[in-house]
Order: C-alpha cells, then sequence, then structure tokens
C-alpha cells in the first residue's frame, strides 16, 4: 500500500490541543527579526487547525495587521509582565475550548509546531504523564556561549530541583500539560513576589514533579532559524542570557 502524505495529514486531529502565547513586538531591530517567526509559528497552527491563544501587548502595527488574516486563533490585549498575560491565555483556554492538553509556547519557536513533535509529546500525555517537557535533540546549533550557560543552566537545576542530572531541558521554554496540571501554571504568583517572567513555567514544572506528578522528557527534532541564533550574538542578548540564568535560579532557591 503506497503512502499518501497529504491524506495522512489530513487525518491527523488536534482538537485535544490547545496552544497559548504571549507576543510583544515594537519596532527595535530584534523585534524587527523575531517577529516574522511567530507569524510561521501562528500559520503553522493554523495548517494543522490547531486552536490558538495570543495574548498581545502592543506589538506594532505590522505584526498586528498580520496577526488578523491568520485563522483559529483569539487574540487578547494586555499589557502585564509575560508570566501573567499567559496565565490569562491558560485560563480563557480552560473556559472556552474544550482541550485536554495545553502547550505554553514561545512564539518564535515554529519549529515545534509540527505533527510529529506535537503527537509525540501528545502520546506522552496520553500515557499517564501529566506534564511533557520537550528536549532538543541539539542544543549545539546554537552560538557557543548561549549553548554554555544553557547546558550550565540546566545541570545546575536538574540536579538541585529535579533531582536529575541531564533528563529536563527545563530552559527549553515550551512546556505541555494536561487539565490535572494546569492550576501549577495558574496559580504561580498568587502573592505577587516573582519575577513572573519564564520561572512561570519553569518552577511550576519543578513543584509538580516534586507533588509526584508525572512529568516526562520527550526529545523532539528541533532546529533553530538563523535569523535567531544571528541575533544571539548580540552583546546585549548575551547579557540578557545571563541575567536570566542569575534570576531564573534565584527564583529556584527562593522555592526551596
Amino acid at each position: 500500500m503506497s503512502y499518501n502524505k497529504k491524506e495522512a495529514k489530513e487525518k491527523l486531529d488536534f482538537s485535544d490541543l490547545c496552544i497559548y502565547t504571549s507576543t510583544k513586538y515594537w519596532n527595535d531591530k530584534v523585534s524587527q527579526t523575531r517577529y516574522p517567526l511567530a507569524i510561521k509559528t501562528l500559520k503553522n497552527c493554523e495548517n494543522l487547525w490547531i486552536t490558538t491563544i495570543v495574548v498581545d501587548s502592543s506589538s506594532n502595527e505590522k505584526f498586528l495587521s498580520q496577526l488578523q488574516t491568520i485563522k483559529n486563533i483569539k487574540i487578547l490585549h494586555n499589557d502585564e509582565q509575560m508570566g501573567k498575560k499567559r496565565r490569562i491565555a491558560l485560563q480563557d483556554a480552560i473556559d472556552n475550548t474544550d482541550a485536554k492538553y495545553f502547550l505554553w509556547m514561545e512564539p518564535e519557536k515554529y519549529d515545534l509546531v509540527k505533527d510529529t513533535s506535537l503527537l509525540d509529546m501528545i502520546n506522552s500525555l496520553k500515557s499517564w504523564n501529566n506534564i511533557v517537557v520537550p528536549r532538543r535533540d541539539n542544543i549545539d546549533q546554537m552560538p557557543e556561549f548561549f549553548a554554555w550557560i544553557e547546558k550550565r543552566w540546566m545541570k545546575r537545576a536538574n540536579i538541585e530541583a529535579m533531582d536529575s542530572a541531564w533528563e529536563y531541558d527545563l530552559r527549553f521554554w515550551p512546556k505541555m500539560f494536561d487539565r490535572k496540571s494546569a492550576k501549577y501554571f495558574l496559580d504561580y504568583n498568587h502573592n505577587h513576589d516573582r519575577a513572573d517572567l519564564r520561572d512561570s513555567h519553569i518552577i511550576p514544572t519543578i513543584q509538580a514533579h516534586k507533588d509526584w506528578l508525572h512529568v516526562q522528557s520527550v526529545e523532539v527534532d528541533y532546529q533553530y532559524d538563523h535569523s535567531e541564533i544571528n541575533i544571539e550574538v548580540n552583546r546585549e542578548l548575551k547579557q540578557k542570557r545571563l541575567d536570566q540564568y542569575k534570576s531564573i535560579l534565584l527564583e529556584i532557591i527562593k522555592e526551596w
């Protein structure tokens, strides 16, 4: 029997999945590089008929006009910190969709939104897991400094918080989880005393693991876009990565 790729793709059903994210693209050089990647991500969601919720913070008009052309997407507007915006998106997904699974998504990571990776993560959740941490198959494709700090951070965070040397690629920001686990992400920072940036999906994941929920690492075939790699050599972004390294470790130490 011959394999019809188009026919197989038509049979894929992602009706149980909702992807949510936040965007903020102004008129600076980094935003101008990154917002086309976000459009690619959302177009991939559209092509797979995945319900997607985006909370945007006053982005430039060019990005917003392209956003309006994408189907199967709900756009909300809020200028809060990233963590708060994504909790707003997640709450909307829980209240207004029948999704069983939710993917916290970095808007530029379009290569993750493909049938193979998504199905691997969903199948892991169907196999009695509660949270999936996708693990990049090749971190070393990033610039040397970026890859070094990623590995250093992950090793330390895994040993100190997850009791595992390398398994969980926590610094690859996306996380997929079921409705049972959603409360960990929704309840984060209820005292308004946390950084509420990327810690707002890392620390809930760690807490769920400590509460004996099933947190599974799933390797994904992921390739960074060359334009994203190129901007990482910027001195300002190098400092930002170093600050992220310090701040998220500080949030972990504060918690445990």
